[in-house]
């Protein structure tokens, strides 16, 4: 099951905060880089299905461990390189992320383990 950490739109839908995605609007491709971005997270919360039966998406959100948290104003100042270190080293998905996105990723991770 998909929520929406972040309200966001498919198509004609509007999904807020804490909402279920039904998986079929999203292109099952985008689904680990949006998890990635921070936008929707993968959840088994009131899941009726199996271990066996879950989608093909069950499997992409791993538990993330980040090493260090970054400041903001810390990632700011590392080439991109270095952060593609960081990302890759924290299994986050890092093909084709500008650097800003490559920040906002790392940061999303850090924000994640400090209120999870």
């Amino acid at each position: 099951m998909l929520k929406a950490k972040k309200p966001i739109r498919f198509g004609d839908q509007t999904y807020l905060v804490g909402q279920v995605i039904p998986e079929e609007v999203i292109n099952p491709t985008r689904v680990k880089d949006l998890i990635t971005y921070g936008l929707i997270a993968e959840t088994t919360e009131g899941s009726e299905q199996s271990g066996s039966q879950k989608t093909s998406t069950a499997g992409i959100k791993k538990e993330r461990i980040i090493k260090k948290i970054y400041s903001p104003e810390k990632l700011s100042s590392l080439k991109k390189e270095e952060l593609i270190k960081i990302a890759q080293e924290n299994q986050i998905a890092t093909d084709g992320l500008t650097v800003k996105e490559l920040i906002n990723a790392i940061k999303d991770s850090s924000d994640d383990i400090q209120n999870g």
